[in-house]
C-alpha cells in the first residue's frame, strides 16, 4: 500500500521475450497458479485473491507501448486497467481479477 492508502502496483516487461509480470500484492502469501487464458497465469493466495499475473505475448493481451523494458516500474491501477482494456483477452482478465478483489478498482480503499 502507498501512503494515501491506494494499492501500490509494480510491472516488469521483457520486450525480448514480449513478457509482462504485473505484481499486485504481496507474494509472500503466494498459494496456487491459475491459467486465465492461453498465456495468462495468475497467482493467488489461499483465499483465491490475485497476487500477480504473468502475461506471455503481452503485446497481443495489454498495450506494451511505452512501458520500460527491463526494468521493475511503478504502475498505476488506472493504467493498468486502460492497457489491459485494449484487448478481447486483456478485458477477461480485468473481469476476472474484479471478481477476486478489489485490487483493481482505481477507487479501492
Amino acid at each position: 500500500m502507498s501512503k494515501n492508502g491506494c494499492l501500490a502496483m509494480k510491472y516488469f516487461y521483457d520486450h525480448e521475450t514480449d513478457a509482462v509480470s504485473l505484481l499486485i500484492s504481496d507474494f509472500a502469501n503466494y498459494e496456487a497458479t491459475e491459467d486465465l487464458a492461453p498465456g495468462v497465469v495468475m497467482y493467488v493466495d489461499g483465499r483465491k485473491r490475485p497476487l500477480a499475473v504473468d502475461l506471455c505475448n503481452a503485446s497481443k493481451i495489454i498495450d506494451t507501448n511505452g512501458l520500460v523494458p527491463m526494468d521493475e516500474g511503478p504502475i498505476s491501477i488506472n493504467e493498468v486497467l486502460q492497457r489491459l482494456s485494449s484487448s478481447p483477452t486483456g478485458q477477461e482478465v480485468l473481469r476476472v481479477l474484479n471478481r477476486r478483489s478489489d485490487a483493481m478498482t482505481p477507487a479501492a480503499r
